[in-house]
């Protein structure tokens, strides 16, 4: 399975357009690429060196955000706008 990743730009506070993440995971080729912007909570968050991951989850799926800007804690809300990267070589779905 592939790994579809959010390169994030940056967290806003308002949702505007935000895509639903299911549709990112059963089309990942589709956003390939492209920005987009999802809401959530997070799920799990990981930090290091002011860079890290966090998992974000809406009511229709999850996936792996990767920043160099920080992650927010666990159970905050946040909308992120990023680029969707694709990493055929793990099993998990993710944007990061």
């Amino acid at each position: 399975m592939a790994v579809t990743v959010l390169s994030m730009v940056a967290l806003v506070s308002m949702a505007c357009a935000s895509t639903h993440i299911n549709r990112i995971l059963a089309d990942p080729s589709h956003y390939g690429d492209r920005q987009v912007r999802v809401s959530g909570s997070v799920v799990d968050s990981y930090s290091f060196a002011n860079r890290g991951a966090y998992r974000l989850g809406d009511e229709s799926g999850q996936l792996w955000v990767v920043s160099d800007r920080g992650v927010p804690r666990k159970g905050a809300r946040v909308t992120v706008q990023g680029t969707i990267r694709e990493d055929s070589a793990s099993a998990a779905s993710a944007i990061g």
